[in-house]
């Protein structure tokens, strides 16, 4: 009887051993990942590592001595690191996404979006059509393409600017948008604040956009020496910018009238006459942003239609019928 127990005894102690094995084992391989995107990132890093360095020596060179041995810097790049490449490789599956015919199954967000992607590949539609589409742009939001000296009331400017939102989402005096209460989630209110500065001419503050013109274009200058009205230090120093984007705004603006009028003027001192009073509406209205954003503290959080309507009214009195005129060419 003694020795069966013994081994009874025995055995069971093995079994406990063995599960114990088994369970850990199991374990490790839970926590071990091998999907194919685990290994085919273990692989990049293994290939990256320079085994034949010591780590204590040098780790960089231990962790990443071969990655440019079989990374190579692209030569529209001045670097490259594995975050560039992925992102290189996100691109791809994006454009492939894009560029897949529709489905019925799909969202209809999803077709919209290649509608947008093909809209903006379409270069050759593009040059065919050339300016057509702008001017039919213009034509809806009701500015004029011709340049006239046509007098726009109030009350259309209003409906103008109610448009150019509705069309293209642009923003020019103030952002609006209709959003939550921030204390009570279940009201919604309509929210109003100050647009981006993004004008493209250097009035204010030359932007990152006309500072990286090449050299060549900024070397570029008008054959005209009007007064523009504004001759602080700030301007000063962008009317280098503002001659070499001024020549651009010829050249469009040429564009566009060559399809309305065999009559238009392009003669350098006619754009510059009419950059002039662009550059002082410019002036006049970023003065009015200031005006209002930069005293908006002493603003209730709430107002009523009415209350808001009355101190625009209250900021916008000095406006100058000249300035009216201006905002009816521009």
């Amino acid at each position: 009887m003694m020795p069966n127990r013994a081994i009874r005894k025995l055995l069971v102690i093995a079994v406990i051993g063995l599960s114990f094995v088994y369970l850990t084992k199991t374990e490790d391989q839970r926590r071990t990942c091998t999907t194919e995107d685990c290994l085919r990132s273990a692989s990049a890093l293994v290939e990256s590592m320079n085994k034949s360095v010591d780590p204590c020596e040098d780790f960089y060179q231990f962790a990443c001595g071969n990655f440019a041995k079989w990374h190579k810097i692209p030569k529209t790049a001045v670097s490259n690191d594995r975050f560039s490449e992925v992102h290189a490789t996100v691109l791809v599956l994006i454009r492939d996404f894009l560029e897949r015919d529709d489905s019925d199954t799909e969202n209809y967000s999803v077709s919209k979006s290649r509608l947008l992607y093909r809209s903006c590949m379409a270069t050759d539609k593009m040059n065919t059509d050339g300016i057509e589409q702008l001017v039919q742009i213009l034509d809806k939001i009701g500015l004029s393409d011709t340049g006239l000296s046509t007098k726009i009331k109030s009350s259309s400017f209003s409906a103008m600017l109610a448009r150019l939102k509705k069309l293209i989402n642009l923003d020019y005096l103030f952002t609006t948008n209709v959003e939550p209460d921030t204390k009570n989630r279940s009201v919604n209110r309509i929210s109003l604040g100050k647009p981006k500065d993004t004008n493209i001419f250097p009035v204010h503050k030359i932007t990152e956009h006309i500072k990286k013109m090449s050299s060549r274009k900024m070397r570029e200058t008008l054959e005209y020496e009007e007064e523009v009205g504004n001759t602080s230090k700030e301007y000063a120093d962008g009317i280098d910018y503002l001659k070499s984007y001024a020549k651009y705004f010829q050249s469009a603006w040429t564009e566009i009238h060559k399809l309305q009028s065999n009559n238009f003027d392009t003669s350098y001192q006619t754009i510059g006459i009419k950059i002039s009073q662009l550059l002082t509406f410019i002036n006049e209205h970023s003065k009015i942003k200031e005006t209002v954003y930069d005293n908006d503290t002493e603003l209730p959080s709430l107002m009523t239609v009415d209350e808001l309507q009355n101190y625009t009214n209250n900021i916008t009195r000095n406006f100058t019928k000249s300035n009216e005129q201006i905002v009816s060419n521009y």
